[in-house]
């Protein structure tokens, strides 16, 4: 990619100044550029019971991404206007700046079997081993606190107390994974899944203002179930457990109190047992997917000390749940299909998804509904209507960052906060002509 120029701006706070709502905004103005070069050479072989395939993978990669920011805010109409702070359309220059120059080298060789053990029973290996050089990383650094990519309007690239350090990140990444398929009876299966993987963090972790810990990423998890197929129905239920380790993740925090806001890595696991019901019905035109899952998505190891200009924060959000993610899904998607014509639905509830990763904050249970119909013009195209949430239902998902260091319940009631709402009602039509 040619050096370009990224311009990205999401939601900040949000505050009542008088009788009217402000909403303050985060600009990151980024200078991107990328260079990549990648080979990959793959051999298959079948002999006996076994089917192979083997593959080398060599991926070399040049990144550059600086980003200088600032906040600016308008009022919440419809036709926002905007606003002044301090005399200033904008301000805190660099609060949330970012910069990554780096060079990238993998390596990657691997290798896959499935083997027939007998009429009705396979197994299918899978090995994965990658060296990985993320060398050099330079990343800037104040040399009077030490601090990385001190986060001020005064200090930048040019700055004289701005020193740029190489971060040497070398190492080895495995996986591999196991799965088992049993015919018990005529279209009767049963299946076992295993897989397991450490990840050497990427260069992306290393923009920020704070650097994470150095330690792989870690993934596993382990799924069996049963499945079934006749002529006019397929069914499945699966159990799962799925765990991970030292995941980092780059977000904006904010001091409740004085509204500082903060980029911060966050450095974290996560674990979830889940039980799934998976089946569909299709005869003649007709067709029904459903679709129910249950599971318990809980953080691991989240301890965060937020250094505030204010003072450090100490906040533990081990055990609480995930956010937005639902504990409960079902799905119903029925379509009917006939000549060239076709019209379809889907009705998807998604259960209570906590917004803040404390759980003080929630977003409550919501539908979200589509349909739509496409008619097959042969040699002239395809057109396609398509409606989305069709009952006009209302509700937010997602995550509200900006409360995850507020400790007392008690201050969220009638607080302001901002975020993502599902789709509003849509009408969308399209046509498609292929030649």
């Amino acid at each position: 990619m040619t050096p370009s120029q990224y311009t990205r701006i999401v939601l900040s706070s949000i505050h009542k100044d008088g009788e009217k709502f402000v909403q303050n905004r985060l600009v990151t103005v980024e200078d991107q550029k990328t260079f990549d070069n990648e080979l990959l050479l793959e051999a298959r072989k079948r002999f006996s019971r076994h089917n192979l395939r083997f593959g080398l993978d060599i991926v070399y990669a040049k990144q550059y991404d600086a980003g200088s920011t600032f906040n600016f805010a308008h009022t919440v109409e419809a036709n926002p206007q905007r606003l002044k702070h301090n005399g200033a359309y904008t301000w805190n220059y660099n609060n949330s700046g970012l910069y990554l120059d780096a060079q990238r080298m993998s390596v990657v060789v691997y290798g896959m079997d499935q083997w027939q053990l007998g009429r009705n029973l396979r197994l299918s290996t899978g090995l994965r081993v990658r060296y990985l050089s993320n060398s050099p990383i330079c990343a800037p650094f104040d040399r009077e606190t030490g601090i990385n990519n001190r986060q001020t309007g005064d200090f930048y690239l040019g700055s004289p107390n701005c020193e740029l350090k190489e971060i040497p990140i070398n190492g080895f990444d495995y996986s591999v994974s196991e799965a088992l398929s049993w015919r018990l009876t005529g279209r009767l299966f049963a299946n076992a899944e295993g897989f397991y993987s450490l990840t050497n963090k990427s260069t992306l972790y290393f923009k920020g203002a704070n650097i994470p810990s150095l330690k792989a990423i870690g993934n596993a998890y382990a799924r069996c179930g049963l499945s079934y197929d006749n002529e006019w129905m397929d069914a499945a239920c699966l159990f799962s457990y799925i765990t991970s380790w030292n995941n980092a993740k780059i977000m904006d925090v904010s001091d409740s109190s004085t509204g500082e806001i903060i980029p911060w890595t966050a450095q974290y696991g996560i674990r979830t047992f889940g039980v799934t019901l998976d089946g569909n019905i299709h005869f003649g035109g007709f067709k029904l997917h459903m679709l129910g899952t249950w599971q318990d998505p809980r953080y691991k190891n989240y301890r965060n000390e937020f250094n505030f200009s204010g003072g450090t924060k100490i906040i533990d959000y081990s055990g609480k749940f995930v956010t937005g993610i639902s504990q409960a899904m079902i799905e119903f998607d029925p379509s009917y299909s006939w000549n060239r014509y076709k019209v379809w639905s889907s009705i998807r509830y998604y259960s209570k998804q906590y917004a803040s990763r404390n759980n003080l904050a929630y977003f409550d249970g919501h539908f979200e509904t589509f349909a739509g119909f496409s008619a097959n013009l042969k040699k002239y195209g395809e057109l396609a209507l398509n409606i989305v949430n069709v009952l006009g239902d209302k509700g937010a998902n997602g995550s509200l960052d900006i409360v995850d260091t507020i400790e007392d319940p008690d201050i969220l009631i009638n607080y302001l906060t901002s975020g993502t709402y599902i789709r509003p009602f849509t009408i969308e039509m399209s046509y498609t002509y292929s030649f």
